[in-house]
């Protein structure tokens, strides 16, 4: 329920125009390709927007040289964390005030963690936390508004639950980016993620 209230307050923002959903969440919350229950949310945020000089104004603009892949890679990890504290931090924490809700955020560089009170406690594995990852390498084209609803939505008839229209990355350009990540991995011999890391055995 918190991950889709807070696509709805993302996208129902002026700087909602410059986002993008991606990832495993989106294809799941967005497309129902998958399923997967995960309050993990990956955006990217238009880097035409961003860094305006340095990307232009072009389509889908990529760094012409690896030194300036370089300098585009040093300016989003120096203005995205200043800009999600100035911009996004705020605006989440007014939504929540003027809606009268309860939650405690925090940010760790480009990250923002949105902790929330469990109405219950389980086992623990699954943290009452929704985490905002975001990215400003690309513009998040190709994509497409779609309608997000709660997993839990369909199984408590009579219950409101809250609905999102996002900007949803298109599933191939997901496809594409997880096939290169996959790439850089294998080639670097090691993986991230601990023990929270699907794998997938043949």
């Amino acid at each position: 329920m918190w991950l889709v209230w807070i696509l709805d307050v993302l996208f129902g923002a002026a700087f909602g125009e410059y986002l993008v959903f991606k990832g495993g969440s989106s294809l799941s919350k967005g497309y129902r390709i998958i399923s997967r229950f995960s309050d993990d949310v990956d955006l990217t945020y238009d880097i035409r927007v961003l860094a305006p000089e340095l990307a232009g104004a072009g389509l889908d603009p990529l760094p012409p040289s690896r030194s300036q892949e370089k300098r585009w890679t040093k300016e989003v990890h120096s203005r995205l964390p200043v800009w999600i504290h100035e911009t996004v931090l705020p605006h989440i924490s007014g939504a929540l005030m003027d809606q009268g809700l309860t939650a405690k955020l925090s940010m760790e560089e480009e990250k923002v963690y949105f902790e929330y009170a469990p109405l219950a406690v389980g086992s623990g594995y699954v943290w009452a936390v929704v985490m905002l990852e975001f990215g400003a390498r690309s513009t998040g084209e190709p994509w497409e508004a779609r309608l997000i609803h709660s997993d839990a939505a369909s199984s408590l008839a009579g219950v409101n639950f809250p609905t999102a229209t996002a900007r949803v990355m298109r599933p191939e350009r997901i496809f594409w980016e997880k096939a290169t990540a996959i790439h850089v991995f294998c080639k670097q011999g090691e993986f991230r993620g601990g023990e929270r890391r699907a794998v997938v055995q043949r």
